[in-house]
């Protein structure tokens, strides 16, 4: 159940569906983007569903998603973890960026309480051309 969750509140969000993401979260959701907020604006917890609603605002006033595919989501009792294999749009420098995004939840009661993602941080300010690349 909760799996299916995840893949299909994703999926709406690849679509630019939001409204499966706002009624699947709990209204004391702790939402955490595990980025440096000095480089990526959206980096830091949200609380609530206002506070994802400012997250959202925040990674699409940056970035445009082309892909947002699942490579593996499993869940064991009231955590889910999915990998997914995104492809965006840097808007500020029309550079595209493609990394992996790990994602855990914690769902209670078929909602979910807390959100955590991850990602390669400095291979995308590479890719964005905000950090040199170090390959000789």
């Amino acid at each position: 159940v909760n799996k299916a969750l995840m893949l299909s509140v994703l999926s709406a969000f690849r679509r630019g569906i939001l409204e499966p993401l706002f009624d699947a979260v709990s209204p004391d959701v702790v939402w955490t983007a595990t980025a440096p907020p000095e480089f990526f604006r959206f980096g830091g917890v949200y609380k609530g569903v206002p506070g994802i609603k400012e997250y959202i605002a925040l990674l699409l006033s940056r970035y445009h998603f082309m892909r947002f595919e699942p490579k593996l989501v499993t869940a064991h009792q009231d955590e889910v973890w999915g990998l997914f294999d995104v492809e965006a749009l840097y808007q500020p420098t029309g550079r595209p960026v493609r990394f992996d995004l790990f994602i855990r939840w914690t769902v209670k009661d078929g909602k979910i309480v807390a959100h955590q993602c991850l990602f390669d941080t400095a291979g995308v300010l590479v890719q964005q051309g905000d950090l040199p690349s170090m390959v000789a």
